[in-house]
């Protein structure tokens, strides 16, 4: 999913509540996601970025199924390169009666300290930015295509609701 430009942050509620990994939305008024972008295995890992209609601003990011994390543990986003903001999407070229678009491959999910790390297979896994809206950093590649997720600031309890979902998948 390509980002197409950069609009001001809204801030994102995060719940891990040990039955859903991880549902973040945009605080604020509550929106309705018509489009959904849809990116994992299907067998560990999915993950699934709803998309505002009107601005193509992400707006909902839910991970439905994580069955396990990794032992490789990806490169985090440096301080310096990361950006405040809510990414937009381009919908014009997204077909109007397609609801899901789905772009399946294998992520790779760690914890680092209070950080859930999420890389998905795409580009240059090395040059990379972030674009922060609360406590998550969406990761750019330099052919601005979304190419990661964190989490940040995890409390212990959210990190057991987390863990707790991988031991009962």
């Amino acid at each position: 999913m390509k980002i197409e430009r950069v609009e001001a942050p809204t801030g994102m509620t995060v719940e891990c509540d040990g039955y859903v990994p991880l549902v973040a939305r945009n605080v604020g008024e509550l929106v309705y996601c018509e489009k959904y972008w849809m990116t994992g295995d299907c067998k560990d890992t999915i993950l699934k970025f709803g998309i505002e209609p009107a601005s193509g601003a992400i707006c909902k990011v839910t991970i439905p199924l994580l069955n396990q994390l990794s032992q490789i543990t990806p490169p985090t986003v440096e301080p310096n390169a990361i950006e405040d903001g809510t990414p937009c999407v381009d919908l014009q070229c997204w077909p109007e009666s397609v609801k899901f678009l789905e772009d399946l491959g294998s992520p790779v999910v760690a914890m680092v300290k209070d950080r859930l790390v999420i890389r998905f297979s795409r580009g240059d896994q090395k040059h990379f930015h972030g674009i922060r809206n609360g406590r998550l950093i969406y990761v750019v590649n330099e052919e601005n295509d979304l190419s990661g997720l964190e989490v940040l600031d995890l409390s212990p309890q959210e990190i057991d609701n987390i863990m707790c979902t991988l031991s009962s998948a």
